[in-house]
């Protein structure tokens, strides 16, 4: 598998990954938003990732950056695309 990292990779809208969880151990996340914030200058401040879990039948959004996810990839080394055809 190769080196993922925020220079050569762009998450996207449906890209999966696992992420460990306090309490119920480790849990297959799905991005199915990306939030966006510019300043006025149209300089980009921040990119959030809107992600859902699956939770005793139910579907739980969670947000996180970039890095966050990153770094749950490079410890599961688990990370699976979305495979989209633009």
């Amino acid at each position: 598998m190769k080196t993922l990292n925020a220079s050569n990779t762009t998450l996207k809208i449906g890209d999966k990954f696992k992420r460990r969880n306090k309490k119920c151990g480790i849990e297959l996340y799905e991005i199915i938003d990306i939030h966006t914030t510019w300043n006025f200058g149209g300089g980009k401040i921040k990119t959030e990732y809107l992600c859902t879990k699956e939770f005793l039948g139910q579907k739980i959004k969670e947000i996180y950056n970039a890095n966050s996810i990153f770094m749950s990839i490079d410890n599961f080394k688990f990370y699976e695309s979305a495979n989209l055809i633009n």
